[in-house]
């Protein structure tokens, strides 16, 4: 039997191209090996002082230093898992390998990405000597027992090349250091000997159910350079993550969640997406937890049966914060539910309890503004809502003039919270209603004023027909409002499909044809208002060319008022109307 043969330099290929997203990542697996080396000397010896020292020489090649006084390597274990790609000294050696932030055993590897040699200096807790391993970029190692040190530990030299030295600055390395290690377990020192710096990296990650909201705030702009409305302090019941969910100034549904997420102390990316429910645009959230599992790259998250069950927890939290909030500071509440109202509706589109306690802060567009249920009720004593687009268009026209009060449900999840709402409010009607609804709602004139006017409402819908518009007379208030215009749904498909077909010339215009012939009968309204000065005079003009070009004026105007586009033939109207008055 044989073994495979691996090329060392395809795998560092492979990681830098397809594992990892960035040649920083090495610093981070050279800092968890150092952790895990620590963690692995608790475990045999609870009282030492753990010490994890990163030191950047200067000089023409930097080189990067990266030392701890863990548990150390002897010459079977550096043949073991420094040689043998895959095998990790956490998973093959250890009782409890969840203890350790790496399992793959190629974090190593990644300095490969940036440097040609990696340089190694070991001695385990166990042994009375010291080993210098050698790692060559082209697969090749020697090893070489050296005399005791002063203590076990391990130390890792890296010279950074040339064309890596400005990504690898002083100054970078510290940043990175302090991006990835800044909550590990133990102290991070770095240090520059050259220029005397040494610097303490590591602080503790705040405890946030027994911080002030006031630290929380100052932390979230720290971490995520960004002001936040509120800190919602996050603890699951086990015990294995902590946090803090931010709710921001402005939230973008396009752009996907951006979390962060600590593996015991580490971080394992800024960009986490699936940590959150859907619903959960305006936050963003920071967590330091010991219960998830990453991925090889250890920059995503398994998305296993863990993962989903604290994703629920979450979300469990974040609504019982806000539902408290509701019930203690209404004001402070009202503020942020209506600053995120797209998000708190799906929200409570999905939670009847949530609904129930920000129903009364919930406001919805309308007629007349943005409005809660309960101003809309104490207005109306119902609620009046309409769902589709082009109609509410129409309503708007209808219902301002009169102070007449809908509501338009296409946004937000409206439709879906009004059916549950209903609920909410027992004895109140919640109606949909519609354009034909409101003329059918407006008073017709008395029997002789109609016959009165008879002979004129033939003469303007002969007019009219061409147009395939229907004009009636009703009265109603405000009387400067001489007309009001209704175009039904499939009038509306007609009207487009006409309009369409002025200017086009493709194979397309047999299809319209087609459209235009299953919708023809349908017919638009113009409703005359029998109160309104113009119209009452134009009733009874006397003269029938000035009457005909009145009412071509009216049903422009109508048309235009209800933000409709004129047709080339109602263009032709306007200004055949403007020549019949000059002559």
């Amino acid at each position: 039997m044989q073994n495979f043969q691996v090329n060392l330099q395809g795998i560092i290929q492979l990681l830098s191209k397809n594992l990892y997203s960035s040649e920083h990542v090495f610093l981070r697996e050279l800092l968890q090996n150092a952790v895990d080396a620590i963690t692995a000397r608790k475990s045999v010896d609870a009282d030492f002082e753990p010490r994890i020292r990163v030191q950047f020489l200067e000089g023409e090649e930097p080189q990067i230093v990266f030392s701890d006084n863990g548990i150390g390597l002897d010459e079977n274990e550096i043949v073991a898992f420094l040689t043998t790609i895959g095998s990790s000294t956490k998973r093959e050696t250890v009782r409890n390998p969840k203890d350790f932030i790496g399992q793959f055993g190629i974090g190593l590897l990644s300095c490969f990405m940036i440097a040609d040699q990696i340089v190694m200096t070991t001695q385990s807790v166990k042994a009375d000597y010291a080993l210098q391993w050698v790692g060559h970029r082209d697969g090749t190692y020697t090893s070489k027992r050296l005399p005791a040190m002063s203590e076990a530990g391990t130390s890792v030299f890296l010279s950074v090349p040339e064309k890596w030295q400005t990504v690898f600055s002083e100054d970078r390395v510290e940043a990175l250091l302090i991006k990835y290690g800044r909550f590990l377990p133990y102290p991070v020192v770095y240090e520059v000997p050259d220029s005397g710096r040494e610097l303490q990296l590591t602080e503790l990650f705040p405890v946030a159910d027994q911080s002030g909201e006031e630290d929380l705030l100052r932390f979230g702009r720290t971490l995520f350079e960004e002001e936040f409305q509120a800190a919602i302090p996050l603890k699951l019941a086990n015990g294995e993550t902590s946090g803090v969910a931010f709710i921001r100034q402005k939230a973008n549904l396009g752009i996907a969640q951006a979390n962060r997420v600590y593996l015991k102390g580490m971080l394992l990316s800024d960009k986490i997406d699936n940590l959150l429910p859907d619903w959960a645009y305006f936050l963003r959230v920071v967590v330091n937890t010991t219960a998830l599992t990453p991925t090889a790259s250890r920059e995503r998250l398994y998305q296993d049966s863990t993962l989903r069950k604290m994703r629920t927890q979450l979300g469990q939290q974040i609504r019982k914060w806000l539902v408290d909030l509701a019930r203690d500071n209404p004001q402070r509440a009202r503020h942020i539910i209506d600053h995120h109202r797209k998000y708190m509706k799906e929200m409570a589109a999905q939670d009847d309890g949530f609904l129930r306690i920000i129903a009364p802060y919930l406001r919805f567009p309308t007629t007349m503004g943005r409005l809660t249920v309960p101003e809309i009720i104490q207005r109306t004593g119902a609620v009046d809502y309409v769902f589709d687009e082009e109609e509410y268009k129409q309503i708007q026209y209808l219902c301002r003039p009169i102070q007449q009060l809908v509501v338009h449900t296409r946004y937000d999840n409206d439709q879906e919270l009004f059916g549950k709402l209903e609920d909410l409010y027992p004895g109140v009607a919640f109606r949909e209603v519609s354009v034909r609804d409101f003329l059918e709602r407006l008073e017709e004139v008395d029997p002789e004023q109609q016959r009165a006017a008879d002979v004129f409402l033939a003469e303007a819908n002969h007019l009219l027909q061409d147009m395939q518009c229907t004009v009636m007379l009703r009265q109603f208030d405000p009387t400067h409002i001489p007309t009001l215009y209704y175009l039904p749904e499939e009038a509306r498909r007609l009207r487009q499909a006409s309009n369409y077909e002025e200017t086009d010339g493709s194979p397309w215009s047999k299809m319209l044809d087609s459209v235009m012939e299953y919708f023809s009968g349908s017919q638009a309204i113009l409703c005359l208002n029998a109160r309104n000065p113009l119209v009452g005079k134009l009733l009874n003009h006397p003269d029938g060319k000035l009457r005909k070009v009145l009412v071509r004026f009216l049903y422009i105007q109508a048309i235009l008022l209800g933000n409709y586009t004129l047709s080339e033939e109602e263009l032709h109207q306007f200004g055949q109307g403007l020549a019949d008055l000059l002559d």
